[in-house]
C-alpha cells in the first residue's frame, strides 16, 4: 500500500511540474505542501523556474497568482478579502510594498487577513498557503521571513542547463549548440 501510494505521488508531482527539469527535492516538498490541509507557507529563492506558474495552472479554481511589481500591494489585499482562495502565489515577493508586507504578515502568522485604514477596518479568518518567489530577501522585512520556509535555489549546472535546454528544443537542429556555447 505504501509503495502505491508512493507512485501516485510521484504520478502526480511529474504531472503538475513534468516542465520543470531537475530540482526533485523542490518538488516534493510543494507537493507535499499543495496537499496539506494546514497553511503552509514556502517561499522560493534565487532561480525559481517556473514553478508558481505550474501550480497556478493545476490549482487555477482555488489560486490567485501576483506578481508583486506589477501589482499593487492593496489590490492584492482587496483581491484577497474579496475572494478567500486557498493558495496565495507571489512572484517577486521582494517588490511588495512595507504597508502590504505588514498586512501579509497577520495572514501568515496566525491566519487573518487585517487592514486598517482611515475609513475602513476589515479582518477575515481563512485557510490560505502562500508560496513566493524572489531573487533576493534584502527587501523583506526580518518578521515576514521567519514565516516562511525558506528554500534557496541554485542555478543549474552546466549538464542540468544542457540537458533543460535539449529537453526544451527538442529535435530543433541547433538544440545541441544552443545548449552548449550561448553561456
Amino acid at each position: 500500500m505504501k509503495f502505491l501510494k508512493q507512485l501516485l505521488f510521484r504520478r502526480q508531482e511529474e504531472e503538475l511540474f513534468g516542465s520543470i527539469s531537475g530540482y526533485s527535492d523542490v518538488k516534493w516538498i510543494l507537493q507535499r505542501a499543495l496537499q496539506s490541509k494546514e497553511s503552509v507557507h514556502i517561499l522560493l529563492t534565487g532561480t525559481p523556474a517556473r514553478f508558481l506558474k505550474a501550480i497556478e495552472r493545476e490549482y487555477s479554481s482555488n489560486s490567485y497568482f501576483a506578481l508583486a511589481s506589477g501589482s499593487t500591494g492593496a489590490g492584492m489585499i482587496n483581491y484577497c478579502f474579496q475572494n478567500q482562495h486557498r493558495l496565495l502565489l507571489i512572484d517577486e515577493i521582494e517588490d511588495l510594498g512595507q504597508a502590504a508586507q505588514s498586512t501579509l504578515l497577520s495572514l501568515l502568522q496566525d491566519g487573518y487577513l487585517v487592514e486598517t485604514k482611515v475609513s475602513k477596518t476589515r479582518r477575515i479568518e481563512f485557510t490560505c498557503s502562500v508560496i513566493a518567489t524572489c531573487n533576493s530577501t534584502k527587501k523583506l522585512k526580518e518578521r515576514l521571513l521567519s514565516r516562511f520556509a525558506i528554500i534557496e535555489m541554485r542555478a543549474y549546472n552546466m549538464e542540468e542547463f544542457t540537458r533543460v535546454t535539449l529537453d526544451v528544443l527538442k529535435d530543433h537542429a541547433l538544440a545541441e549548440y544552443i545548449s552548449v556555447y550561448i553561456l
